[in-house]
C-alpha cells in the first residue's frame, strides 16, 4: 500500500513538473529593452511628438491662408422698392503692405512650430534617458536587496543551528532574525520601486505603463567635461527653445508692421449694380483713405508694439534660463562624476574586502555574527551608493546634453 502511494505521489509530482515546464514554454518572454531601443520606440509614436507635428502642419496651412486676399465685401443698399436697391462688391488688394506682413508673420510661426517640434523631440529623448537610468538603478538596487536577504537567511540558519548546538546564545538568533526581517522589508520596497520605475519608463516612451519588457543596459563612464563658456555658446547656438522664441519675436515684429500698414491707403476694386432687376452696372478702382480713425487702428498698433516688446523680453529671459540650465547641469555632472569615481576607485573595493575579512574571521572563530552582519550591511550600502552615484551621473549627463542640445539628445 505504501509503495503504491509512493509511486502515485512521484507520478503526480512528475506530471506537475511537466505542466509547469509546458506553461513556461507557452509564455512568451518579455522583449529586451535597451536605451537606444527605448528612444526609438518613443520617437516613433509619442503622443507629444504627434501633437507638435500637427502644430507644424497647422502653421504651414496658415501661410497659405495669409497669402490669400481678404474676402470681398458685398453691400446691398435698400431703396424704396426692390428694383431700386443697389448692389456693390468691394475687393481690397492690400498693396499697402498688409499682405506681405501677414505672410511674414505666418512664415515665422512655421519656423517657431518646427523649433517647438524639435524641442519636444529632445525633451522626449531626455525623459526616456532619465527614466531608463532610474529604472536600471531600481532594478539593480532590487538585486542587491535580494542578495542581502539570501545571505542573511544563511546567517540566520547557521545561527539557529549553532544555538541548538549550544555554541552561541539565543541573542544571536534574535539578532539575525531581526536583520533578516529588515532586509526582507527593504527588498519589498525595492521591488515596488523597480515596478514603479518600469511603469514610468513605459510612460516616458508614450506607451501603456503595463507593457512588459526586460531591461538591458550599462552605465555611461565619466568623461571629460566641456568648459562652461563652450557649453553656453553651444546652447545659444543649438537650443530649439531659443530658435522658437526668436521666430516668435520675428512674427510679433511682422504683426507690428501689419498693424501699421492698416493705417495706410489701399487699392480697392469695386463692382456696382445700380438696380437689382435691371441691366447695367459699373466696375471701378478706388482708394481707401483710413485717415479717419476713431482710435481702433492706433490701439491695434500700440497693442502689436507692446506684444513685440514683451516677446523680446521673453526671449532675453529664455536666454538666461538656458544659461542657468547649462550651469546647473555642469555643476551636477562634475559632482556626480567625482562621487562615481570615488565608488569605483575605492569605496566598493574596501567594502568588499571588509566583508571577505569578516567572513574569514567568522569561519576561523575570531569574529561573531555581529561583525559579519555589520560588514555585510556596509557592503550593501556601498553597492547601493555606487548604483545611485552611477544613476546620478547618467542623469546629469543627460541633463547636460539636453541643456546644450547635444546631438545625442536629438537622436
Amino acid at each position: 500500500m505504501t509503495s503504491l502511494c509512493s509511486i502515485g505521489c512521484r507520478t503526480a509530482v512528475y506530471l506537475l513538473a511537466i505542466a509547469v515546464a509546458t506553461a513556461a514554454l507557452a509564455t512568451p518572454a518579455a522583449p529586451s529593452l535597451t536605451l537606444d531601443e527605448a528612444i526609438r520606440v518613443a520617437l516613433a509614436g509619442h503622443p507629444a511628438l504627434r501633437a507638435a507635428a500637427q502644430e507644424v502642419d497647422g502653421a504651414r496651412a496658415a501661410v497659405q491662408g495669409a497669402k490669400a486676399l481678404p474676402s470681398p465685401e458685398l453691400v446691398v443698399t435698400p431703396a424704396g422698392t426692390v428694383d431700386d436697391s443697389q448692389l456693390s462688391l468691394f475687393q481690397s488688394l492690400e498693396v499697402n503692405g498688409q499682405s506681405s506682413a501677414r505672410v511674414a508673420a505666418a512664415r515665422a510661426r512655421v519656423s517657431s512650430a518646427e523649433a517647438q517640434w524639435e524641442a519636444a523631440r529632445q525633451e522626449i529623448v531626455y525623459g526616456v534617458r532619465t527614466a531608463f537610468y532610474e529604472a536600471l538603478a531600481a532594478q539593480q538596487e532590487r538585486d542587491v536587496a535580494a542578495q542581502a536577504v539570501e545571505l542573511l537567511q544563511k546567517l540566520h540558519e547557521a545561527a539557529q543551528e549553532s544555538f541548538e548546538a549550544g555554541d552561541v546564545p539565543q541573542s544571536h538568533v534574535i539578532r539575525t532574525r531581526v536583520e533578516l526581517a529588515r532586509a526582507g522589508q527593504e527588498l519589498r520596497l525595492a521591488e515596488g520601486e523597480a515596478a514603479a520605475r518600469r511603469a514610468a519608463l513605459n510612460a516616458a516612451m508614450g506607451r501603456d505603463p503595463t507593457t512588459p519588457f526586460t531591461l538591458q543596459g550599462e552605465w555611461p563612464r565619466p568623461e571629460t567635461l566641456p568648459d562652461a563658456e563652450t557649453a553656453r555658446a553651444t546652447a545659444e547656438r543649438q537650443r530649439p527653445e531659443l530658435a522658437a522664441m526668436q521666430a516668435e519675436t520675428q512674427a510679433r515684429e511682422a504683426e507690428t508692421r501689419l498693424a501699421r500698414a492698416a493705417r495706410r491707403p489701399d487699392v480697392v476694386l469695386e463692382a456696382k449694380r445700380a438696380r437689382l432687376t435691371r441691366d447695367g452696372g459699373s466696375i471701378g478702382v478706388g482708394v481707401t483713405l483710413p485717415f479717419v480713425d476713431w482710435g481702433r487702428r492706433r490701439a491695434e498698433v500700440r497693442q502689436a508694439e507692446a506684444a513685440y516688446q514683451a516677446q523680446q523680453a521673453r526671449l532675453e529671459q529664455q536666454r538666461n534660463q538656458v544659461a542657468l540650465e547649462v550651469e546647473e547641469a555642469l555643476a551636477r555632472l562634475q559632482a556626480a562624476a567625482e562621487v562615481a569615481r570615488s565608488y569605483e576607485n575605492g569605496v566598493l573595493a574596501d567594502a568588499g574586502r571588509l566583508a571577505e575579512m569578516t567572513q574569514t574571521g567568522y569561519q576561523e572563530g575570531a569574529l561573531t555574527y555581529l561583525e559579519v552582519i555589520d560588514a555585510q550591511r556596509a557592503l550593501v550600502e556601498a553597492r547601493r551608493g555606487a548604483i545611485r552615484a552611477r544613476a546620478a551621473y547618467a542623469s546629469a549627463r543627460a541633463a547636460l546634453d539636453r541643456a546644450i542640445a547635444s546631438p545625442i539628445a536629438a537622436r
